[in-house]
């Protein structure tokens, strides 16, 4: 291969899509499961000194958490939308190059 150059296998890019379609539903499943307990469980570390200090680290984290599994899901969901998308473009240029040279 020369410098500059790249080889791609769209074959191969439609081949691996599904694991990225199936991660991506994992990601999703363990949001929910997350979001369930984390609803069942409710504010249960109490209103003392302790509870509140518990509370100042774990509300944040536990925000942060929900906030960004559904942006990991919706990333290794465009991960495998973009190998596709790569796949069809180098089909469509291999194919105008096909015609080109014919």
């Amino acid at each position: 291969m020369t410098a500059g150059s790249m080889r791609v296998d769209p074959h191969e890019l439609r081949r691996v899509e599904p694991a990225f379609a199936a991660l991506a539903l994992s990601v999703d499943e363990t949001l929910r499961r997350l979001a369930s307990v984390l609803d069942a469980e409710g504010e249960c570390w109490g209103r003392d000194r302790t509870g509140s200090a518990f509370e100042e680290s774990y509300v944040p984290a536990a925000t942060q958490t929900r906030q960004a599994l559904p942006d990991l899901r919706d990333g290794v969901r465009g991960v495998g939308d973009a190998l596709l998308l790569v796949a069809d473009n180098v089909d469509v240029a291999e194919s105008r190059a096909q015609v080109r040279f014919s």
